[in-house]
């Protein structure tokens, strides 16, 4: 029966002179850099056709290294909503002729939490779709971006507690003192009437302002 190193030492033997044992130790050197770098090569068929994987698969799907490719096997990895969506997604990629590209977590319980991205391509073989792709693992770059999407949420609400505590107070306080301003030229100095109102006007806007961004700012969190 065909083995794991089928795809691979097959398109050794094919281009390289030689026995096949070279072709083998390029096939191991091959699935070292895999495991090195976190990536690896699926392919599938759908419905249910083969599914075939290179040597540093099953490492990132946090399986034995000699766990044959298979639906189940990616059941074991992905859970079973796992594998509808990554169906689902192969589905719809070629039908639009588009890229494959999906992120999906790793099931089962984890110390943190595993995101394998998989891309490629996925073209109709008769009443079949074949889809070969690249397995990468991106639990690092997606922890990253949490990590940052939750520092700026935190700036961002630090920043509406200054907008409405701070200078939403420091505002209403100004409009208050440039009104009674206003009033004290009007009857002292009515020639400066109109510059008094200005500046009334001016204060009113800063705070209208600063009370529609906070409003925006709300309105992000909900």
């Amino acid at each position: 029966p065909r083995s794991t190193l089928f795809p691979y030492t097959t398109l050794f033997r094919s281009q390289l002179p030689g026995s096949g044992q070279r072709s083998e130790v390029l096939f191991r050197q091959l699935s070292q850099i895999e495991r090195s770098a976190r990536v690896g090569v699926l392919q599938l068929t759908l419905p249910d056709g083969p599914v075939w994987w290179s040597g540093g698969v099953p490492g990132l799907l946090g399986l034995p290294a000699d766990t044959p490719p298979g639906w189940q096997a990616l059941q074991r990895s992905l859970g079973d909503a796992g594998v509808a969506t990554l169906r689902a997604a192969v589905v719809a990629a070629q039908r639009a002729d588009q890229e494959l590209d999906i992120d999906l977590p790793l099931a089962g319980q984890r110390d943190m939490p595993s995101w394998m991205r998989i891309c490629g391509r996925a073209a109709a073989a008769g009443e079949l779709i074949e889809a070969h792709a690249i397995i990468q693992d991106v639990s690092e770059r997606r922890l990253i971006a949490s990590q940052i999407s939750q520092a700026t949420a935190a700036e961002r609400q630090r920043l509406l507690s200054d907008l409405h505590d701070n200078l939403g107070q420091v505002l209403a306080g100004a409009v208050l003192l440039a009104s009674a301003h206003e009033r004290e030229v009007h009857v002292a100095a009515p020639a400066l009437a109109a510059s008094a109102r200005q500046l009334v006007d001016v204060m009113n806007e800063s705070q209208q302002l600063c009370r529609n961004l906070s409003h925006e700012l709300m309105e992000d969190f909900k």
